[in-house]
């Protein structure tokens, strides 16, 4: 056979190329290992991030959910204490009383069964356990005229004829018994002798000093000289 019919092989050059064809593996770019780290990086972080955002989005949903449910808690008991306020019960016991029984019975019944407070307190005014309450409230109407009746006599005025007895008995317990006499009473409690009257001229400075008018009607009266 003739070497102009032995097939040939294809030719290379130096840089790896078939008759100035490239080769198809080396058609692709490689991407760096630290570059290929770093989007995964970057994908791990994103997915946290994500993840937490997602918690505390939940968690304050939550909280929102129950401040919602205490404030509506709050609003109803404080509608519920006005209207127990205008019905006249004023004793903050009592009134706790009603809403924790409302409360109690409503939560026996379906939620589409349940009665206002306003009107389960108005069909239960005859209820043996809250009658004695609803009287109650009724008394100081009825008992305002008793009171005052009582309280009458006390303000009332003596009677002119008392008054003038008891004025007479005074005056006749305070008199001077002896008021109008021209002799002077005989006054025995002190008797006064020459001995007594030298004491009394001792401690004035030989005088009788507020003694004397008293030692000379004692005279007088001894000896009965007027």
């Amino acid at each position: 056979m003739s070497e102009e019919n032995t097939p040939q092989a294809p030719s290379t050059t130096s840089n790896g190329t078939s008759n100035g064809a490239q080769m198809p593996h080396q058609q692709e770019k490689l991407v760096p290992s630290f570059r290929l780290a770093e989007a995964i990086s970057a994908k791990r972080k994103a997915e946290e991030t994500a993840t937490t955002a997602a918690q505390q989005i939940a968690d304050l949903q939550a909280k929102l959910e129950a401040a919602n449910n205490q404030l509506l808690t709050t609003q109803t008991s404080h509608q519920q204490e006005m209207h127990l306020i205008e019905k006249g019960f004023n004793a903050p016991s009592v009134r706790r009383f009603f809403r924790r029984e409302y409360q109690a019975a409503v939560s026996e019944l379906p939620g589409d069964q349940r009665p206002g407070f306003d009107a389960w307190l108005d069909a239960n005014r005859e209820d043996p356990l809250y009658s004695v309450h609803f009287d109650r409230i009724a008394q100081p109407t009825a008992t305002a005229p008793n009171a005052e009746a009582t309280t009458a006599p006390t303000t009332a005025t003596p009677a002119p004829a008392a008054t003038d007895q008891l004025q007479t008995l005074i005056a006749a317990l305070t008199g001077n018994p002896n008021a109008g006499a021209s002799q002077p009473a005989d006054n025995r409690a002190k008797e006064w002798t020459p001995e007594e009257i030298r004491k009394v001229k001792a401690r004035h400075n030989g005088t009788l000093g507020p003694h004397a008018e008293e030692i000379k009607a004692y005279h007088r009266a001894k000896s009965g000289i007027k």
